[in-house]
């Protein structure tokens, strides 16, 4: 393909996003009261507030671009796949597929661990401070800021075994190289685990700790990927 190929098949690629995106994003306004709802089920029966006349209003619009951009990952995965797909070689070829594949599921898993296990230990833990004397009233677009971003850094905090994996794969990394590097991963992973969740040490911690499992799961995958590389080229010669 030519340079001006490139760009058109890449702003058709773009197109695609855009349009699914939005789509969802508008299909989602229509269900907002409904995903609000559920959002603040965890907390119930805590009562919200929403503090000017369109706050509201921006909030669940809000909230719907949130859920348009996670429902339209798999498409964004697939397109971003298909635009790269014809320069690459077919060991690349594979590891990009699995990976991407791989990676949707660990986001949805990521996203639903931070959800249905983390929030309500993080609210319980929180609102525990509270006394007789001192109630919460908690704005609702504070509160689904605050579990956008969990669920969203628990979503990207699962990526890590994918992405050591394929470098894996690649022959950019190996497990040796990740077991040396381990005292700089724990240092990186809680500057991550900061910038990622809110500023508090609790949500740091509850962000590290199984970053820090999954770092230990990226060793173990990337040492698997490696014996098979070299059991097939044994095979091969």
């Amino acid at each position: 393909m030519t340079y001006i190929e490139h760009l058109t098949e890449l702003r058709k690629r773009l197109l695609i996003v855009l349009v699914v995106f939005l789509g969802f994003s508008i299909l989602c306004f229509g269900w907002s009261k409904q995903l609000a709802t559920f959002l603040v089920s965890p907390v119930q029966p805590v009562e919200f507030v929403f503090l000017s006349p369109p706050d509201l209003f921006m909030t669940y619009l809000s909230l719907s671009l949130y859920a348009g951009f996670v429902l339209s990952l798999p498409v964004i995965l697939y397109e971003i796949g298909m635009f790269i797909w014809p320069g690459l070689e077919k060991k690349e070829r594979k590891a990009i597929f699995l990976s991407l594949l791989l990676g949707a599921l660990l986001f949805i898993a990521g996203v639903a661990f931070g959800f249905f296990i983390m929030l309500p230990y993080m609210l319980k833990f929180f609102l525990g401070f509270g006394t007789e004397g001192i109630k919460p009233m908690i704005s609702i677009r504070d509160y689904l800021n605050f579990v956008g971003q969990i669920v969203l850094s628990f979503g990207i905090a699962f990526e890590l075994p994918v992405v050591t994996t394929a470098l894996a794969g690649l022959g950019v990394i190996n497990a040796a190289q990740l077991k040396s590097a381990r005292k700089i991963a724990v240092l990186v992973i809680f500057i991550v685990a900061a910038i990622l969740t809110p500023p508090d040490v609790v949500s740091q911690l509850l962000l590290a700790l199984p970053l820090l499992v999954l770092f230990e799961v990226s060793i173990v995958l990337a040492s698997f990927v490696e014996k098979k590389s070299k059991a097939k080229v044994q095979e091969a010669t």
